[in-house]
């Protein structure tokens, strides 16, 4: 088996193309672009505001999670996930027919949270 020979011409010390030649040293760069304009009118949001989906709570207080689920209520709500009285823990993932919306939305359950302040 033969091996097909390289047909390129052999490297030279000057192009061997027209075209722009390199200076023999650096020059300037074109002037810079004027500055950006403020524009002092308002953008337009990329939504309504206020959303028009319901916000649904799965935040409920409970000494624990069993007793979050079945006491659950308004009364009984820990939405910012702090706050529960006494000995209480925030309990998150409790789909609560007491507070849910008409369309309910697909949590998993059984996550305790870790109040703010770092107690618990």
């Amino acid at each position: 088996i033969s091996l097909p020979r390289c047909l390129s011409p052999a490297p030279t010390d000057a192009p061997t193309g027209p075209g722009p030649r390199p200076s023999a040293s650096p020059t300037g760069s074109p002037a810079p672009t004027p500055k950006p304009t403020l524009s002092m009118s308002p953008t337009k949001l990329p939504t309504p505001s206020p959303s028009k989906s319901p916000m649904v709570n799965v935040l409920f207080c409970g000494e624990t999670y069993n007793e979050a689920v079945e006491n659950c209520s308004e009364a009984t709500a820990c939405p910012s996930g702090v706050g529960c009285p006494g000995t209480m823990q925030c309990y998150n993932g409790i789909m609560c027919p007491a507070t849910m919306a008409s369309t309910e939305p697909n949590f998993t359950t059984g996550q305790m949270m870790t109040p703010a302040d770092g107690s618990s």
